[in-house]
């Protein structure tokens, strides 16, 4: 599982928990700068050199940068997203109502993922049996933990 939202916010690990603030501030910036005809700002640009993508802090991004950029790039693709949607980006939560889920969850995480800890944050989240299912919903979903 990759919850974007949690990455946005916290960074990948909570790397960047520490600059929330001043990331929210930017964009609030940006996002009031762009009615009144403001340049609009961007966040994301990739276009790294093989030495910057070999020097990225987590295998994820290595990886997912020669894959997503170097080896399988659509044409006119970028990761750019304008800086003022960051506001939205960091309030979304994957995990959010994952109670709702009454079908049975596959979720695989390696014992090296990078992202292993969202899998783990989300897996009891989506297996509480919720008192809000409807009538006559039942579910069949059984937690399972993979290494």
């Amino acid at each position: 599982m990759f919850n974007s939202g949690s990455v946005r916010r916290n960074g990948l690990q909570y790397s960047q928990a520490d600059t929330i603030q001043d990331r929210l501030r930017q964009a609030s910036e940006a996002r009031a700068q762009e009615p009144s005809g403001g340049e609009v700002r961007y966040a994301g640009d990739a276009d790294l050199t093989d030495e910057q993508i070999a020097a990225q802090p987590f295998p994820l991004y290595r990886e997912g940068y020669v894959y997503y950029w170097k080896t399988h790039a659509c044409p006119g693709s970028t990761f750019r997203y304008t800086m003022s949607s960051l506001l939205d980006l960091m309030s979304w939560d994957a995990t959010d109502q994952l109670e709702l889920i009454d079908v049975p969850l596959l979720m695989i995480a390696g014992s090296e993922a990078d992202t292993r800890y969202m899998s783990e944050d989300a897996l009891p989240k989506a297996t509480v049996h919720s008192t809000s299912r409807p009538t006559g919903s039942t579910s069949t979903s059984t937690p399972h933990s993979t290494s």
